[in-house]
């Protein structure tokens, strides 16, 4: 019976990790592109460097070699799924819009609620206010919104700029 050509080995490694990463292509989440990696990188160097599969040291190369393709693998893929975090309803969108405090806010504490647009939403302050005042939301932070107060001169000027729902 004869040996396998080391060569032979690391093209059939090369070709299996090429299908792993095309079975996690198209069926992203498996993190078997990771593998797929690995066995990319011991594939290339038994084609390039055959004897190294035949010396003594080839358990402490493949798993030197393993190690570092597969962190390799995780790095990019953790680069690649970097993205900009999306507007939500709470963020962007609520800035500037006025509600109505539903339980008392205490500065800087979450107990506080506010409803903005048939909206339940945690709120913080700078400063205490009472359930039952109206309120702008200045800023957000996580799942709450930052607000104050709105003044009754505020509420007085939208009025007559016709702003206000009476």
């Amino acid at each position: 019976m004869a040996a396998v050509d080391p060569s032979t080995v690391g093209l059939a490694l090369l070709i299996f990790g090429i299908v792993l990463i095309i079975a996690e292509a198209a069926t992203p989440g498996f993190f078997i592109g990771v593998i797929g990696t690995a066995f990319i990188a011991m594939g290339i160097i038994g084609m390039v460097f055959p004897f190294l599969f035949d010396s003594p040291i080839s358990v402490v190369i493949v798993v030197v070699v393993t190690a570092c393709s597969m962190l390799f693998a995780i790095m990019f893929y953790q680069k690649l799924g970097r993205t900009q975090p999306t507007a939500t309803t709470i963020t962007e969108s609520n800035v500037g819009k006025e509600g109505i405090v539903l339980e008392e806010i205490e500065p800087h504490s979450l107990h506080g609620k506010v409803k903005i647009n048939q909206q339940i939403w945690s709120a913080t302050a700078d400063v205490e206010i009472p359930k039952g005042c109206k309120v702008k939301v200045i800023d957000w932070d996580g799942v709450h919104v930052i607000v104050e107060e709105v003044k009754e001169e505020e509420i007085a000027a939208k009025k007559i700029k016709g702003e206000v729902e009476v």
